[in-house]
């Protein structure tokens, strides 16, 4: 395998987004399976309670506004006492990304059990509150539903292996649309300047 674009400098840097770009292309196309989870533990990169995992700490923000002192319960020790320059996975792509490979985590039912007895549904639930990009916010709210939602019937467990008809598949993809383009509209609507007293417009 060729290593992470970068060079040798960034392939040993595992705070580089080289190598979490790299991470992600290797682990995706493995789908949910015993191998996907397998080769995200080599990269230690799961939910490993003795050395939290990059997917949880790069989600996870610190500084001005910080919530883990308030609701430190459930996670683990590490994650509950971050320096305050802690900061986000500055890259939007990149943040996506590590939401999208958790999903991949929570395909089976183990996967899901793990990544909510790690405390993602806290890191994810104050994520969406402050996350500026509507496709991420957008992930974000389909993660959270899988860990907060009921588990499905008896032979479903796995959600990469259930068959969804063509045109329920369709529908699905035109409701993302709608929502992502929502999000989209709220937020130029959140960015957009305040109309100036009286009416009066700028020259």
């Amino acid at each position: 395998m060729a290593p992470p674009a970068g060079g040798a400098a960034a392939a040993s840097d595992p705070d580089s987004a080289a190598v979490l770009l790299a991470v992600h292309a290797a682990v995706r196309p493995l789908g949910a399976g015993p191998d996907a989870e397998a080769q995200l533990r080599r990269l230690q990169l799961s939910a490993d309670p003795e050395r939290p995992g990059r997917f949880r700490l790069e989600l996870l923000g610190s500084g001005p506004g910080a919530w883990l002192a308030h609701t430190p319960l459930g996670l683990p020790v590490d994650l509950q006492y971050l320096p305050p320059d802690k900061q986000r996975e500055p890259d939007a792509d990149i943040r996506k990304m590590l939401i999208e490979a958790i999903m991949l985590l929570t395909a089976t039912a183990p996967g899901r059990q793990q990544v909510r007895n790690q405390g993602a549904y806290l890191i994810l639930r104050e994520l969406h509150s402050w996350e500026p990009e509507p496709d991420v916010r957008v992930a974000c709210e389909k993660l959270i539903q899988v860990l907060i939602g009921d588990e499905p019937e008896q032979g479903m467990e796995n959600l990469l292996e259930v068959q969804v008809p063509e045109d329920v598949e369709q529908q699905l993809r035109r409701l993302d649309r709608q929502e992502q383009e929502q999000h989209t509209r709220e937020r130029s609507e959140e960015l957009a300047p305040e109309p100036r007293a009286g009416g009066a417009t700028p020259t």
